[in-house]
């Protein structure tokens, strides 16, 4: 309910097979990002507004646990993180949570939320960002400045920014080959655009122009 009542701002559990709403769940206000656990157990929103994080039980479609994203510092410096992207590592103990307003990647245990771990330094404004499949590399676009950031996850450590074809860059798809498409939703009139980047060499491949506001992007494997 993103300019509505916050009081009525939700996540919708959805049976796939009948694509049936089954439940709303109140979260808080302003659920943006969220991630799935690998087993399918559970589920994490980010509540930008509220600067938190819930931890949703998917056998009881209820919230179970949550976290206050602000550090002490935030509170004495009048700084909010205003969490929106969120990912979890590849046996998913670790959540990366992408703080909007503060440049960069915090990161928590997911058996019990609350310690923040580390923070790792990203490009100003990150997003919702994008896990690859095997885990090593954690893919933030960084909405207010044009960029893109790779970050190792064994070492914590970034290990690439890269300009990207548009301004406002918004979340990313990683490809059955690694490939990794950014959505664009660029600004005013300006038409948006999917970026395709080697996963190697972090240089874009290509630019393709799409609509205006392109704020996702998926890519699937078709069968000959």
């Amino acid at each position: 309910n993103l300019h509505g009542d916050p009081p009525h701002d939700s996540v919708s559990a959805v049976h796939t097979p009948t694509m049936t709403e089954v439940a709303k769940i109140p979260v808080c206000t302003k659920p943006h990002g969220m991630v799935a656990s690998h087993d399918g157990k559970w589920i994490y929103a980010s509540c930008t507004r509220d600067n938190v994080v819930r931890k949703i039980s998917a056998e009881s479609l209820s919230v179970v646990d949550s976290t206050n994203m602000l550090t002490d510092q935030d509170r004495a410096e009048n700084k909010v993180c205003y969490p929106a992207g969120l990912a979890l590592s590849a046996d998913h103990p670790k959540l990366f949570v992408a703080c909007h307003r503060h440049a960069e990647v915090r990161v928590m245990s997911t058996a019990a939320l609350g310690t923040i771990t580390a923070t790792i330094p990203t490009g100003d404004g990150p997003y919702l960002m994008r896990m690859d499949p095997r885990g090593e590399r954690l893919w933030v676009p960084n909405r207010n400045d044009q960029t893109y950031t790779v970050i190792d996850v064994a070492t914590g450590q970034a290990i690439a920014t890269r300009r990207t074809s548009a301004t406002h860059p918004h979340t990313f798809a990683l490809g059955p080959d690694g490939t990794a498409y950014l959505s664009i939703e660029s600004h005013a009139v300006v038409p948006g655009a999917i970026d395709v980047i080697d996963p190697v060499t972090f240089e874009t491949r290509r630019s393709i122009p799409v609509g205006l506001q392109a704020t996702g992007v998926g890519a699937i494997r078709l069968t000959p």
